[in-house]
């Protein structure tokens, strides 16, 4: 028996049990499990179904509140709940089972869900070319605060009705777009860096709305539309932003910090993030895992070419004042369809999910397990010709994207215009300020051989898209080689010409 001085209430065999007791009886039902991450959870029974709830959060504080109240007609005390609150923590961590907990997308035994989110607590199961409604998934979903409900699928619609909602500049934008949306939907990733680009006045916010209302809504104030949000100001509210949301979705970018370019590129291909519970605590909290992640600017955001890399670009033009619709007009056409949308969506996933095995490419591009995953989609996507072709377009923009915005890299093409360098990389930074001393004071341009030799490195693949090669020694050799094809060396002599 628990006790803490507490005024006692009845038990079923005469007693007194205490408050704190009384707390854990309520839990009795509880299935308590921790997650790989050591978090501890409660699948709490609700009418015909359960909920997965952190046992830390607000929610379970209020549940057991609110249990009390109801079963002992007096509320209980505050210290209470939080002694009630670590019991069940510590037979969640030492006595319960382990499982994942998904939110939004989950692969199971060969199986992909998708969580609708809504008030019927349904879900979407994807296997074998098929996709169905169940309730009561093998799997444990979370919702946290603000999760959006989708629209329950319907059948037999096409993606062609996503169409007149996004203004995308070109056939390969469009096709880039529903690309990410459907690699969004791919229970592992990884997932590409969708930058949407385009002037004030071309609808991109609109199109991220969009995009996010097929995927992941988030509800803000009863409407799904205000779902996307502004960068965030640290690694601390990154990981929030992941643990909450399935999809990054960010609005109205002017620049890309180092540090937030660099965590784009783990939440796309993988990687873990740390940062403290709390800022006057010691305790980390640690996120491991990919998510989807959906920019909009009016510049072009990506500019490293770390994330360039990972990057899909997708243009919007300006639209005309005569081809504008009234946002409420625009909205309700969108709701109307948007079941048959997602529908179409979802046949595409499980033709991606029947198929994968069979797509061969025969050559590797980057973010392969992304076009592999489209590419076996593509008997239900709106489009004749290969993805892959519109797909190894967007990476020469990306390409060229990165060696516009590099300072070095005019200089570099420069310097092997003639015949090839080879050096270290002091001689090599004197030699670029000597054939620049206009770039140089750049506050991008780099101060020291280290630096320079780190962003040579980013910039390689880039460079070797456009035909020059560069090549690092080995073995602790501090030198670098540099040389240009020959039809790149004709090529600069023209332009030059």
């Amino acid at each position: 028996m628990f006790s803490n001085g507490e005024s006692g209430v009845p038990n079923v065999v005469g007693g007194t049990r205490s408050q704190t007791e009384t707390l854990l009886h309520l839990a009795d039902d509880w299935e308590l499990f921790h997650t790989p991450q050591r978090e501890a959870y409660a699948s709490v029974p609700i009418g015909n179904h359960c909920e997965n709830y952190r046992i830390a959060s607000t929610a379970v504080r209020h549940l057991l509140q609110y249990s009390f109240f109801q079963t002992q007609n007096k509320p209980v005390r505050p210290a209470a709940v939080q002694e009630a609150i670590a019991l069940l923590e510590g037979k969640a961590h030492f006595e319960g089972q382990q499982h994942t907990v998904y939110q939004r997308v989950a692969e199971y035994e060969g199986s992909i869900y998708l969580d609708l989110a809504d008030a019927e607590r349904q879900t979407v199961k994807i296997t074998g070319g098929r996709w169905r409604l169940i309730s009561n998934p093998p799997v444990k979903f979370r919702r946290p605060p603000g999760m959006g409900a989708l629209p329950v699928p319907v059948s037999g619609g096409s993606l062609k009705g996503l169409r007149p909602f996004v203004n995308l500049a070109t056939h390969d934008h469009w096709k880039m777009f529903i690309g990410c949306l459907l690699g969004a939907l791919h229970p592992a990733g990884p997932y590409p860096v969708a930058c949407l680009h385009g002037v004030q006045g071309s609808a991109k916010t609109t199109a991220c709305a969009v995009f996010r209302a097929l995927i992941d809504p988030v509800e803000v104030g009863g409407n799904y539309h205000n779902g996307l949000r502004a960068a965030p100001r640290d690694v601390h509210d990154l990981v929030i932003s992941a643990e909450n949301n399935w999809l990054i979705a960010l609005d109205n970018l002017s620049y890309i910090p180092t540090w937030l370019s660099d965590a784009f590129c783990r939440l796309s291909t993988g990687g873990a993030f740390g940062t403290r519970k709390l800022y006057s605590d010691d305790e980390e909290v640690l996120f491991s895992g990919r998510r989807p992640v959906l920019l909009n600017g009016i510049e072009e955001l990506a500019t490293r070419s770390d994330l360039l890399d990972r990057a899909v670009i997708i243009c919007c033009p300006e639209i005309s004042e005569e081809k504008r619709r009234s946002e409420r007009e625009f909205w309700r056409e969108f709701e109307s369809v948007r079941p048959r949308i997602l529908g179409a969506l979802l046949d595409a996933v499980a033709a991606a999910q029947r198929d994968i095995d069979k797509v061969e490419l025969r050559k590797i591009p980057r973010m392969a397990d992304f076009v592999r995953w489209v590419t076996a989609a593509e008997k239900c996507l709106p489009w004749k010709k290969k993805f892959i072709d519109a797909y190894k377009r967007n990476r020469s923009q990306a390409h060229a994207l990165a060696l516009e915005a590099s300072p070095i890299a005019p200089l570099i093409r420069r310097l092997v215009r003639a015949k090839p360098w080879k050096g270290t990389a002091t001689k090599l930074l004197l030699k670029l300020r000597n054939l620049g001393p206009d770039v140089r004071e750049q506050q991008s341009f780099p101060k020291s051989p280290r630096v320079l030799s780190g962003i040579l490195r980013r910039l390689a693949p880039n460079l070797g898209n456009v035909g020059i090669c560069v090549k690092f020694g080995k073995n602790n050799k501090r030198w670098i080689e540099i040389s240009a094809s020959t039809k790149t060396r004709k090529q600069d002599v023209n332009s030059k010409a």
